[in-house]
């Protein structure tokens, strides 16, 4: 929500296998700050088995996978 420079823990589902995807969740309430109709961008990053944490650094999943934060777009109305 600040551009990279904190970030939270989510809460993590049960993985189906060694090589699956995890689904995660989390609640955020928009600060009084936020305007409405401004937008905002959200970011997250993953960690794996091992607590390496993802990098920013964006690559295609071919050859080894693909990298960087995943982001989206927030309109508050």
């Amino acid at each position: 929500l600040d551009d990279g420079a904190t970030w939270r823990k989510a809460t993590l589902k049960k993985a189906l296998g060694p090589y699956t995807w995890v689904l995660w969740g989390g609640s955020w309430t928009p600060p009084p700050s936020a305007q409405k109709d401004r937008g905002l961008v959200v970011q997250v990053r993953a960690a794996d088995g091992t607590g390496d944490i993802q990098t920013a650094q964006v690559t295609k999943v071919l050859p080894d996978g693909a990298s960087g934060y995943h982001m989206i777009h927030l309109t508050l109305s």
